[in-house]
């Protein structure tokens, strides 16, 4: 999800431009930046929970955050929306961080939990050229950004209800 949130913002941007007319340098600073700015306190709160309630809450914890954000974004009347979604979205960003690693960890033998653990930043990548595949698909569409927001819903979603419980920590 962090990846694909870093890719599609750039052709949200672009797309956003088309219904909203064209944003200054500081509004498409504060829109880019609100992501990173929901991070911290998603992380901190984030690791709590983990630790304290288990992994695959705090991986539940950030689809919520996601599913909240990308409905936020995806319905956005006006850029201080945008920028309230995009700071939610940070938000389950700082939580999954916190959360999908150790979950990861804690879900393979421990002989392969370094290979594990790197396929995260594999999949990061990865989003990050899903969502520029996004835009692609949807740049000629109107309000395609809404759409392209909306899908972030629909990978939040599949991951909050297919997502197994790991085993017991070996550790």
């Amino acid at each position: 999800m962090l990846g694909y949130d870093i890719g599609v913002i750039t052709g949200a941007l672009e797309s956003l431009e088309d219904d909203w007319g064209t944003l200054d340098g500081v509004t498409r600073g504060f829109i880019v930046a609100a992501l990173p700015l929901g991070q911290a306190p998603g992380a901190l709160t984030g690791g709590y929970i983990s630790d304290r309630y288990g992994r695959l809450r705090g991986v539940f914890l950030q689809c919520v955050f996601y599913i909240i954000g990308g409905i936020i974004l995806a319905s956005a009347p006006n850029v201080e929306m945008l920028l309230l979604g995009r700071f939610v979205v940070g938000v389950g960003v700082g939580v999954s961080v916190s959360s999908n690693v150790p979950w990861m960890s804690e879900s393979c033998p421990t002989n392969r939990r370094g290979s594990v653990t790197s396929f995260y930043e594999l999949m990061v990548t990865i989003g990050v050229l899903l969502g520029y595949i996004e835009f692609y698909i949807m740049k000629d569409s109107e309000s395609g950004w809404r759409y392209m927001f909306l899908l972030s819903c629909v990978l939040a979603g599949t991951f909050f209800f297919f997502t197994p419980q790991p085993p017991p920590p070996t550790i």
